[in-house]
């Protein structure tokens, strides 16, 4: 009996002990979050001027004032991968590109139309834009 209740103290112990470790807050460094997430926001285009503001499946792009004005209208969907992925972008026009994180920066690389680049290299009709995150408030 005494090592019955010794064995089931010792399993109790430990489920408390794991339950505690596995609600334990997780470390911001260690974090993932999903692509989506992560382009959420307002970016300004380092080579351009313009801006692109990320919502979720909705992309504002090319205002030039501020975030909010002068620019269009997208959809976009992300098929993430390992740093990066790809995308698609649908509005007033089509567009197929790929993108990757580099530190805090967003590289797009995009072309007109259902073909998609393969690689970040400037070639025709491709355009290709490294994004600098705004601050939170700041637009």
């Amino acid at each position: 009996m005494k090592g019955n209740r010794m064995n089931r103290f010792a399993l109790l112990s430990l489920f408390a002990f794991g339950a505690v470790a596995m609600s334990a807050p997780v470390p911001k460094e260690l974090k993932v979050q999903p692509d989506v997430e992560r382009m959420r926001g307002a970016w300004k285009v380092d080579n351009g001027g313009s801006y692109w503001v990320f919502q979720g499946e909705k992309l504002f792009a090319g205002g030039t004032a501020t975030p909010q004005e002068n620019g269009y209208n997208y959809a976009i969907a992300l098929r993430p991968g390992r740093n990066g992925g790809e995308f698609d972008l649908t509005g007033g026009s089509t567009f197929a590109g790929i993108y990757k994180f580099v530190g805090d920066d967003l590289i797009v690389c995009y072309a007109g139309g259902t073909v998609r680049p393969t690689d970040f290299d400037q070639g025709p009709n491709r355009h290709i834009h490294i994004l600098k995150r705004l601050p939170e408030g700041k637009k």
